[in-house]
């Protein structure tokens, strides 16, 4: 350009500016051409980076999701039990101290009775020294209904233990109580942080209207249960003071002739109350109080607890349940018998 300006001027050739034929029209088309065109390069390479920094942030965030995934949940109460995956709620919520944490796996509950595991994990060298011997049982804190506990021994890990509590709402309101027990609660020895669970049933459970009058050493008169496959409640009235409620004997006849001695229980009360009752059946456990003995036998295979879930001593309620060591199905009972007296369930 700048030889043919040069040459222009050797030969004194001078341009007018109306000499000029500028398309000024194709001239602006050109550049929004070139406007649009560099326009959509940059977005495209911002739309591109920015869809390469959300590829990347998809496969860090997916990583981190499986690096801090617990592993394959287990269901503990359905192996325990035998029931069904559907029965049953996880929970897997947990709360740590510097030396332990506790976790609330999983629990099945039919609006009376119900079954939990928990398990406890030490985390401090100070902790894990002693662990496998340590009660560890006696750490655990506040549970909102009253419960028995007992170690699964079948699932202990290294540093971590677990455990089986069973549980009961009362049914009635009684004068003690103070909450309509709407959620289970779990302290541990030394974490601050408690976990609570809302109680829905999870299982349905049947109701039937009994007679099983006082007689013998129970003084109880039982007028319905309430069961399902976790276990069962007897509902009924204290109808003398002389003996202790807990004195009961239930056995279940199964429909193929087998027969389930369930629970034979026997607390002695005082030699002085009960000698003054004056009826045959006491005079044999008079003996039995004198000679400083109780009876309190259970069939190892079906029981899992008992517990006296609620008493009024206004109206003299009283409510006792029952739960059993594995799923239990009631279709297979022709008859249970309550302290003596037959109860069928064709």
């Amino acid at each position: 350009m700048k030889n043919i300006i040069n040459q222009m001027n050797e030969a004194n050739i001078d341009i007018g500016i109306e000499d000029l034929k500028i398309d000024t029209n194709k001239i602006r088309a050109l550049t929004m051409k070139k406007i649009k065109s560099y326009r959509l390069k940059s977005i495209l390479k911002k739309s591109l980076s920015t869809a390469a920094a959300l590829a990347c942030f998809v496969v860090i965030g997916g990583s981190t999701i499986y690096a801090f995934a617990e592993p394959e949940t287990r269901n503990y109460i359905c192996e325990l039990l035998g029931v069904e995956s559907g029965e049953v709620i996880v929970v897997g919520e947990t709360v740590s101290s510097k030396h332990y944490s506790m976790t609330v796996e999983d629990l099945i509950y039919d609006g009376v009775n119900g079954k939990v595991v928990v398990s406890v994990s030490a985390r401090s060298d100070s902790s894990k020294e002693s662990f496998t011997t340590d009660r560890i049982y006696e750490k655990f804190g506040h549970f909102s209904i009253g419960s028995g506990i007992a170690e699964v021994d079948s699932y202990k890990e290294e540093n971590k233990r677990f455990f089986a509590m069973s549980f009961s709402k009362p049914i009635n309101q009684y004068d003690y109580l103070t909450s309509d027990f709407k959620e289970l609660v779990f302290t541990f020895d030394g974490i601050k942080d408690m976990i609570k669970i809302p109680l829905k049933p999870t299982i349905e459970s049947c109701q039937k209207n009994i007679i099983v009058p006082s007689q013998g050493c129970s003084p109880v008169e039982y007028t319905s249960i309430v069961y399902s496959k976790v276990g069962f409640t007897l509902l009924g009235s204290q109808v003398r003071d002389n003996d202790s409620y807990g004195n009961i004997t239930i056995d279940f006849i199964l429909k193929n002739g087998s027969i389930i001695n369930f629970v034979n229980r026997y607390y002695p009360h005082t030699a002085k109350a009960e000698s003054e009752t004056g009826y045959t059946e006491q005079e044999t456990a008079d003996e039995v109080v004198i000679e400083g003995d109780f009876i309190d036998e259970s069939d190892e295979e079906w029981f899992g607890g008992s517990s006296g879930s609620g008493y009024s001593t206004t109206t003299h309620l009283r409510e006792a349940s029952f739960t059993f060591q594995k799923s239990f199905d009631w279709e297979n009972v022709d008859k249970m018998i309550i302290n003596g007296t037959e109860i069928e369930f064709k």
